[in-house]
C-alpha cells in the first residue's frame, strides 16, 4: 500500500505512515481515493487517455459551444481532512473555456464546475470563480496559459475551497460550503483543442502542499489554544466531588490543606463532609481487606438506614463463599475444621433469610455450590472467582454512594463520559477537525 500511495502523501491531510493503515477504512461508503478520470461520469464531449488522467475536448463535437466535464472515480472522503490535486493545461484551445473544481455527483455533465448548485470552479477564460448556480463569478485569480499548473484543494476542516497557480496560493475561493456533500475532483471544457492532464498525487506537487496543511494545523492549534478554559472554581468542584464519591479522604485532605495554604479560600464544604468518607472508607477498607465481620459491623453502625436484607446477604454470601473457597484450597489435615466453618456460614445465610422471598434464587445458587464434587467446576463457579470480593465491594459502596446522595458516577467522570460522546457523535457528523484531534493526530 505504501508504494502504491507513495506520490499522494502531499495531498492528504494525514501523513503517510498514518494514512496507510487506515485506507481501507478510511471512507465508511466503501469508496476509494481519487486517482483518475471516471470514463462512466463524463460528458460525451470529452475524451479520456493516458489512463484515465488526461482529458480533452472530443474532435468529433459540433462547432457549437457545448460545456462538458468530467469527474474522478471516486469522492474526496471527508475523513481525510484536507484534499488536494493539480492540472496541467496542455492547450488553451480556442477560448480557455477550462474550468477545475469540485462538484457533487448529481451536478449535470454538460455545465462547466460552478455552473450549478453543489459545484465550485476556477474559469481559465475569465479567472473567475463560480459557485452555487447563480451564474455570477467572482474576480479571484490570473486566465489560464499553456503549461499552467492550476491546483485545487478543499478543506472539510476548516470548510474552504482553495486555488493555486503554477505552486502560488491564490487564497480562499469558497467558504462554508455544505459538509454532508460527497464531492467529486471536475474538470470541465467547452471549445475544441483543449485538453488537461491531471495528477491526483501520482506525481510531486508543484504547490507546496506540506506547508500549507503545516499553517493549517498551526491555526487549529492556536485556536484550540486561546480557548478559555472553564472557571477554576467548577474544576476544584468536579475534583472534590470525584474524590469524596472514591473515599479518597486523606487526598481530599491534603488538597484542601493545599488550597488553604496557597490560595487561603475557604475550603468548609469539603470539611463537613469528611466525616461521610471515612465512615465510607473504613467499611470498604475492611471488605476489601477480607475482615468481612468487621466490615458488617462497621456497615451496621454507620448505615443503620442500609441494613435491609439484599445489602447485609452480600457480607454473608461472601463470608461463606470465601470460607468455601479456603476449605477446597486448603491442605487435607485442615478441611475438617474449614468444612465445619462452610457448613456455619451456609446455616447463618438460611436461617436469616430463609423467608425473604426475593433471595431464594441467590440463595439456591450459593448454597448449591456444596453439591459438587468440584465446585470450581459447577454452573455457578463464577461465585468462587477472586474478584468476587471487588464485586461485593461495587455493590456495598454503590449502595452508600445512593444514600448520601451521589450518582453512579462522579461528576467529572460524567464530564469524561459526555465529552467522548459529544467526539463520536461530531465525529459521525463529519466534523473533521474533532475527528483528528480525536484520532491523536495533534496531540
Amino acid at each position: 500500500l505504501k508504494q502504491r500511495w507513495q506520490g499522494m502523501k502531499a495531498g492528504l491531510f494525514w501523513k503517510e505512515e498514518l494514512y496507510c493503515d487506515r485506507l481501507v477504512n478510511v471512507d465508511p461508503a466503501g469508496h476509494g481515493i481519487p486517482q483518475k478520470w471516471n470514463i462512466h461520469d463524463k460528458s460525451e464531449f470529452l475524451v479520456v487517455s493516458d489512463n484515465s488522467t488526461t482529458l480533452g475536448y472530443s474532435p468529433d463535437a459540433g462547432e457549437e459551444l457545448v460545456a462538458g466535464m468530467a469527474r474522478s472515480r471516486f469522492s474526496v472522503p471527508r475523513e481525510i481532512g484536507l484534499f488536494y490535486y493539480e492540472i496541467t493545461v496542455l492547450d488553451v484551445g480556442v477560448g480557455r473555456n477550462i474550468g477545475v473544481g469540485f462538484s457533487a455527483g448529481a451536478v449535470s455533465l454538460n455545465k462547466l464546475p460552478g455552473w450549478e448548485g453543489a459545484s465550485f470552479g476556477y474559469h481559465g477564460d475569465d479567472g473567475m470563480v463560480y459557485g452555487g448556480g447563480d451564474g455570477i463569478g467572482q474576480e479571484y485569480g490570473p486566465v489560464f496559459e499553456k503549461d499552467d499548473v492550476i491546483g485545487c484543494g478543499i478543506d472539510f476542516i476548516q470548510r474552504n475551497i482553495f486555488f493555486t497557480r503554477n505552486g502560488v496560493f491564490l487564497g480562499t475561493a469558497f467558504s462554508g460550503f455544505p459538509a454532508d456533500t460527497r464531492y467529486y475532483p471536475a474538470v470541465g471544457l467547452r471549445t475544441h483543442g483543449e485538453k488537461i492532464n491531471v495528477n491526483f498525487g501520482q506525481n510531486m506537487y508543484v504547490f507546496g502542499i506540506d506547508e500549507h496543511i503545516d499553517s493549517v494545523l498551526d491555526g487549529i492549534c492556536s485556536e484550540i489554544e486561546s480557548t478559555p478554559w472553564v472557571c477554576e472554581e467548577d474544576v476544584e468542584k468536579l475534583v472534590d466531588e470525584h474524590l469524596l464519591r472514591n473515599g479518597c479522604g486523606e487526598t481530599l485532605t491534603r488538597v484542601s490543606a493545599r488550597r488553604k495554604e496557597l490560595e487561603r479560600r475557604n475550603s468548609s464544604h469539603i470539611d463537613n463532609s469528611l466525616v461521610k468518607v471515612f465512615k465510607q472508607k473504613e467499611v470498604v477498607s475492611e471488605l476489601q481487606g477480607g475482615s468481612i465481620d468487621r466490615a458488617l459491623e462497621r456497615f451496621l453502625a454507620n448505615y443503620p438506614q442500609l441494613a435491609t436484607s439484599a445489602i447485609v446477604f452480600v457480607f454473608y454470601q461472601q463470608k461463606f463463599l470465601e470460607t468455601l473457597r479456603e476449605y477446597l484450597e486448603a491442605r487435607p489435615k485442615e478441611k475438617d475444621g474449614l468444612l465445619k466453618r462452610v457448613f456455619l456460614e451456609g446455616g447463618k445465610i438460611r436461617g436469616l433469610f430463609q423467608k425473604d422471598t426475593e433471595m431464594q434464587d441467590e440463595i439456591q445458587k450459593t448454597l448449591s455450590l456444596l453439591a459438587y464434587d468440584d465446585p470450581f467446576s459447577c454452573p455457578h463457579h463464577q461465585l468462587l472467582s477472586p474478584t468476587r470480593r471487588e464485586k461485593t465491594c461495587d455493590i456495598v459502596q454503590h449502595a452508600i454512594l445512593k444514600h448520601e446522595g451521589f450518582g453512579k458516577y462522579s461528576s467529572i467522570e460524567y464530564v469524561v463520559q459526555h465529552e467522548e460522546a459529544l467526539f463520536s457523535c461530531l465525529v459521525y457528523r463529519s466534523s473533521y477537525i474533532l475527528n483528528i484531534v480525536n484520532k491523536g493526530f495533534l496531540f
